[in-house]
């Protein structure tokens, strides 16, 4: 008995995620769920016997009771993915579609059992037919096969030649599948995603301007048209559309007004999702600006203070992005095509009086570089009043150890040390 119990406590189940994307408005993960012991993928026999002597007399009896009744019930082998809240732990079932599959080994007498599954996690209905609230949520699988059930992460996925997911923008939430820094398991963040979300890292010279509209692709997922807000300047937003791309993207689309705009340039920033709990706006990664008699592009940099630095490219026909050194999609005074964005010299902080620190040490000492004679009189351990001599330059000129001093009266004159007696004779 404890020879089988060591050998249970071995075993373990590996989810390996196959494929996660969206579609069709809903996220849909397919994995493959199988035991392991000992790291290793369980193996069970091909044709199990019909009978299995009882009582087992070693450990390799006792083994083919549970791999016969094991293989006995594949059929009925079963795996669910669970969203579990990271703070709550709350947990709930999504739709599973299974199939079973056997996998020979070695040389066929042996087989793996394998469940492989694709979930439907839709973020409208996830939750008790709900949507999901914002937060943090772990993808488990509970998987059940003869007598085990065991839950585990969906996880490790490669580390290399991954690709960046898209977050999708569906039911009114921004909904961002990622795979953890530590564990590399797969995770979702409702409505919480920032930088991630990789809507900085968009390319300035793919920023389209058509008359008084603006066309930005962007790496979000949305399933149809889907209304949006975008933020000129503060207090100053216009609706915006999201619609599907070509290459499994979003299309950004706005129409900017021509005035009315304060003359300072500034990053725009987009909310995808202005029907959720808490909206909220995310910077891109351009400026715009109008002022004066025609639109202006604002190429951003670093100033002095820690903020930007740029030129003024004034050959744009209507609104315009830029970014440092990149081109400017305006179309230039002619409307005839792209122009190219001067970059001024850049602008280095100013250099202000340099603040002095003072050394630690001085050369100027107060004493020698011991302690005085009334020191042993205390009955102190002789490493007790011991005074690191690395602490203390060698004495200098003038200083107190070497400097004598008179009394007013200049009837006695005081020594380089302290008495032994403190008694005044």
């Amino acid at each position: 008995m404890l020879a089988f119990a060591e050998w249970e406590s071995a075993v373990a189940l590996r989810v390996t995620p196959e494929d996660v994307a969206w579609r069709d408005g809903v996220l849909r993960v397919a994995f493959a769920a199988e035991y392991t012991h000992r790291g290793e993928p369980m193996t069970f026999p091909a044709a199990p016997g019909s009978s299995v002597p009882w009582p087992p007399r070693d450990l390799d009896g006792a083994l083919r009771w549970p791999a016969a009744d094991t293989v006995g019930r594949f059929g009925r082998a079963g795996a669910d993915l669970l969203l579990r809240h990271r703070n709550s732990a709350a947990q709930y079932f999504q739709p599973v579609d299974v199939v079973r599959e056997t996998v020979p080994t070695g040389d066929g007498t042996r087989v793996r059992l394998v469940v492989r599954a694709t979930a439907t996690v839709d973020p409208a209905t996830a939750v008790d037919g709900g949507p999901v609230p914002d937060g943090l949520w772990d993808a488990y699988v509970r998987f059940g096969l003869g007598g085990w059930t065991k839950d585990a992460r969906v996880g490790p996925a490669p580390r290399h030649g991954r690709t960046e997911p898209h977050a999708g923008v569906v039911a009114g939430r921004v909904v961002l599948h990622y795979w953890t820094d530590r564990h590399t398991s797969l995770a979702l963040d409702v409505g919480r995603a920032g930088r991630r979300l990789g809507l900085g890292r968009v390319a300035p010279r793919d920023v389209v301007v058509e008359g008084d509209r603006i066309l930005v692709p962007l790496p979000l997922y949305v399933p149809g048209p889907t209304g949006a807000l975008l933020r000129l300047a503060p207090g100053r937003d216009v609706t915006a559309e999201l619609a599907p791309a070509p290459d499994g993207g979003a299309l950004l689309t706005a129409a900017v007004p021509a005035t009315g705009l304060p003359g300072r340039a500034g990053r725009v920033a987009l909310c995808p999702a202005p029907g959720a709990p808490a909206p909220r706006f995310l910077p891109l990664s351009f400026a715009l600006r109008a002022g004066g008699d025609r639109p202006r592009c604002r190429l951003p940099g670093r100033v002095a203070h820690g903020g930007w630095y740029g030129g003024w490219y004034g050959g744009c026909g209507g609104w315009c992005a830029g970014w440092s050194g990149r081109p400017c999609w305006g179309g230039g005074d002619t409307g005839a095509g792209p122009g190219r964005a001067r970059q001024l010299p850049r602008v280095g902080p100013r250099r202000g009086p340099r603040s002095v620190i003072r050394p630690a040490t001085s050369a100027l000492q107060v004493g020698w570089p011991r302690w005085s004679a009334t020191t042993p009189t205390v009955s102190r351990r002789r490493s007790g009043p011991s005074m690191v001599r690395t602490k203390l330059l060698p004495w200098a000129p003038q200083s107190q150890a070497v400097r004598t001093t008179a009394h007013a009266s200049g009837s006695a004159v005081s020594t380089a040390r302290s008495p032994a007696c403190l008694v005044r004779p």
